[in-house]
């Protein structure tokens, strides 16, 4: 009997998002069938949870010692 209750649901894994830029920290996960209570998402994507201008995919600014696009490196910057 408990099987088929377990069956009717299906767990989500939830990531906490504290810097609110809808990218949560991998480190966080969770594994539940309702959503925590607080800032959760299904998001993981996120390298830096206590900026909210640094997540995969974004903008990165050239030599400021910051990795926003979470690729493991700030980008120097190049002179022309």
């Amino acid at each position: 009997a408990l099987t088929a209750i377990a069956d009717e649901f299906s767990a989500t894994t939830w990531y906490a998002d504290r810097d609110g830029d809808t990218f949560g920290d991998p480190a966080s996960a969770r594994i539940q069938i309702r959503k925590p209570t607080g800032p959760w998402i299904t998001n993981g994507a996120d390298c830096d949870d206590t900026d909210a201008n640094a997540y995969l995919g974004a903008t990165e600014i050239c030599g400021d010692g910051v990795d926003q696009d979470c690729n493991g490196a700030d980008t120097s910057c190049r002179e022309r």
